[in-house]
């Protein structure tokens, strides 16, 4: 007495009826109930964060948390500097930009689900300065 339909796209309008079947013979159809099923709110990717120069020199390694939304995204696009860098949907919350040069970088992800993208996620912004940790033993302050 129950049906779900599932994988329905958010901002279209479902008519649906229901006809009982008595031994082959259908009955006339219930009256036309319409729905629009509102987009998930909380559909963006959280708390991304970048670390430089991780794993290697000149790497930037992304982290984030799943969307607080009411299904779970198929994967994530990742950005940086406005253009899309991963050549593939990117299935884990974490992603490695590897060896960049001198420069100042910001990255955002954008969750991606069956039926569109989410806005994407606050930007997080860091710095490759291709300078290797420095030991402070080398340095005398006057």
């Amino acid at each position: 007495m129950n049906y779900t339909d599932e994988m329905v796209d958010p901002e279209e309008e479902y008519s649906y009826y229901v006809k009982a079947v008595y031994a082959g013979e259908e009955s006339q159809p219930t009256a036309t109930e319409t729905i629009t099923v509102p987009v998930p709110e909380d559909l963006e990717a959280l708390g991304l964060e970048a670390a430089a120069n991780v794993p290697n020199e000149n790497d930037v390694t992304l982290n984030w948390d799943a969307p607080d939304a009411c299904l779970a995204p198929d994967g994530y696009d990742i950005y940086r500097n406005g253009s899309q860098i991963n050549t593939s949907l990117v299935t884990a919350l974490t992603y490695v930009d590897p060896a960049l040069e001198i420069g100042l970088y910001e990255y955002y992800v954008v969750a991606v689900y069956y039926f569109g993208e989410s806005d994407p996620s606050d930007p997080v912004s860091t710095l490759i300065t291709g300078i290797e940790d420095v030991n402070s033993d080398m340095f005398k302050i006057y």
